[in-house]
């Protein structure tokens, strides 16, 4: 999916992926899968998704970000003046 009205001419613009049953039937505009991938790997764009609530319920929590931040989140976090 992508958000309705967010691209311009040749560019679908911001990147989603909705479930049935949710909230994006009216904002959202569905495209081809092979567009998608081709906007995400272009924008070098990762996926960020939770399995489990904290509950235990099934999640569809998701959200789509830069490679570079997902990157920089994944590395060991250290005290001030700690060492790794």
């Amino acid at each position: 999916m992508c958000v309705a009205g967010a691209g311009s001419k040749g560019d679908i613009g911001m990147l989603r992926i909705d479930f049935p049953g949710f909230s994006g039937e009216e904002s959202l505009q569905h495209i081809l899968w092979d567009a998608w991938f081709e906007k995400f790997e272009e924008r070098q764009l990762a996926l960020l998704f939770q399995e489990q609530a904290a509950g235990g319920a099934k999640s569809s929590f998701n959200k789509i970000i830069r490679r570079e931040t997902a990157e920089h989140s994944e590395k060991p976090k250290t005290k001030a003046g700690g060492r790794s």
